[in-house]
This record gives C-alpha cells, structure tokens and sequence, in this order.
C-alpha cells in the first residue's frame, strides 16, 4: 500500500523568490527502527541518570561528614577558648581511704570522684596492703589496685599487719589509722617498753 505524499497545492499564486534549503525545526513522523533506537538510547541515559544520582549522593554525604567534623573541632575549640581549659589525658592514682575511694591526679594531686568501695575492694585494702596504696605506678609498675589484688587474703576474724615490731604501724600522716591498726600500734608500743624495762634491769644487775 503506498503512502500518500502531500503535494503542494497549486492555488497559491506563483513566487517571486525561491530560497531553498532553509533548516527549521518541524515535527516528522518517526519509522518503527527510529522509535526503537531511541527507546534503546532513552534506557541507556536513564541508567546514566540513576549513576550519577547515587554518586551526587555519595559525595554529599562525604561532605556532609567533613563538614560535620570540622564543625565538631570547631566546637572544642571555642569550649577551650570559653573554659581556658583542654581535655588531655592524665595518669591518676586510685586511693583508699576509710571504706571510701578516691580518685588522684598525678599532676596536681587532686582528688575527685569518691565513691564507696565495693566489698571485693575493701578486703584487699586491708592493713596489711594499706601501705601500697601511696606508691605511685611509676615506682613499681603496676597501679596500686592490682599491687594490693596479689596480696593474700587473711582468715575470716584475723587480721594480718605486717610491721616492725619495735615502731608499730607506720604512720605517714596521710591515711587515716584503723581502731584494728591503733591496737596493734599500742601492743607493739607495750611490748617495746617491756623490753626496754627488761633490758635496763638487767643491767642495773
């Protein structure tokens, strides 16, 4: 079947001026192979369209992130400027003192944070181990509440001071005596007296 070509119609009037091949845009009605090509190239940018978008998307929350640090740093740093102070970290001591414990920094031997002591806590500060609490890690190593963890648990009803027996408990003016530590000082001042007497009237003899 052919196809009806339109035809010029010859009721207009003759022109004067000819001037051929002049290029417009104008619709043309498109063949099945030109509809199927550009379906093909219309699925092609479509996927092109959907990778872009995830890539825009991937680079915004690159920069979102960057700019969420930036913002973060900023923050701390006008906190700084604000407090005058800066958070570093600083070795501190743990430190028991009265069933209570404490926490001191090494720098300006301040103390914050008492909290009570647990039961684990309060059986290895025994006076036994109450000396070790004032060595500071750089002296042996190991912080003062795993030197006192190694130290043997005493029997249940006994106390366990280790001490020489002619000065009594050590007394460094920090830590507060026990009633159990004051007995014990006492009886080792006594017997020093005793032996002191002893020892005086056997001379005298």
């Amino acid at each position: 079947m052919a196809t009806a070509t339109a035809s010029p119609s010859t009721d207009l009037p003759p022109a004067d001026v000819i001037r051929r091949h002049v290029k417009r845009s104008l619709p043309v009605v498109l063949l099945d192979d030109e509809l199927l090509e550009i379906a093909r190239d219309a699925a092609k940018k479509r996927r092109m369209l959907r990778q872009l978008e995830a890539d825009l998307d991937a680079e915004k929350k690159k920069r979102n992130q960057q700019i969420a640090e930036l913002q973060r740093e900023i923050d701390t740093h006008d906190r700084e400027l604000d407090t005058g102070e800066q958070e570093r970290v600083v070795l501190c001591d743990e430190i028991f003192r009265a069933g209570t414990v404490y926490v001191r920094r090494s720098d300006t031997g301040e103390e914050f944070e008492p909290r009570p002591a647990t039961a684990q806590e309060a059986q290895r500060y025994l006076p036994a181990v109450e000396s070790t609490l004032h060595t500071l890690p750089s002296d042996r190593g190991t912080p003062p509440i795993e030197q006192t963890a190694a130290a043997p648990s005493p029997e249940p009803g006994e106390i366990h001071v280790e001490l020489d027996e002619d000065d009594g408990p050590e007394d460094d003016g920090l830590t507060e005596l026990t009633p159990a530590q004051i007995a014990v000082k006492e009886a080792a001042a006594a017997r020093k007296a005793r032996r002191k007497a002893g020892a005086s009237g056997r001379t005298k003899s």
